[in-house]
């Protein structure tokens, strides 16, 4: 049995990385879904190795349900996804968090789905908003406007 696309999970992983301030995982995963690159490559592009990279991609087809589907959301979400500010911010004695001032922070995704759960979920509704349900939208416009075969 295939599992059926989840895009909405996979934006909600893509935005809690960007306000991570993890956006080389947002690239890799352009790379790899849109601009078809080899994880080999995308580590020497992102100074990470091929098994965190292939480890990033895993994330995202465990979200998604398959690997189906994820150049088509990437392609429509990415520029929103990566607009998406950072509220982690790397400083000598390690990630500080811009929103609560904690500071020495060890584990950043963790500390957003927990602290910030809000703000993941706010930014997740814009992108989807912006990015998915116009999409289809507009490709229920098309399929309406198409004559008919016959």
């Amino acid at each position: 049995m295939v599992a059926l696309p989840r895009p909405e999970a996979v934006v909600r992983v893509l935005v809690l990385w960007a306000l991570s301030g993890e956006k080389e995982r947002i690239e890799a995963a352009r790379m790899y879904f849109i601009d078809n690159m080899s994880p080999s490559d995308i580590a020497a592009k992102v100074g990470a190795s091929k098994n965190v990279v292939n480890g990033w991609l895993g994330r995202l087809k465990s979200e998604n349900g398959n690997s189906l589907g994820l150049d088509a959301v990437l392609r429509s979400c990415y520029n929103r996804v990566m607009e998406v500010p950072s509220i982690l911010v790397l400083r000598p004695e390690g990630y500080s968090c811009v929103v609560c001032k904690r500071k020495r922070l060890e584990r950043t995704a963790y500390h957003i789905l927990w602290r910030h759960r809000e703000l993941l979920e706010e930014h997740t509704a814009k992108v989807i908003e912006n990015c998915l349900k116009k999409n289809r939208s507009s490709s229920a416009r098309r399929s309406q406007t198409r004559p008919d075969p016959a």
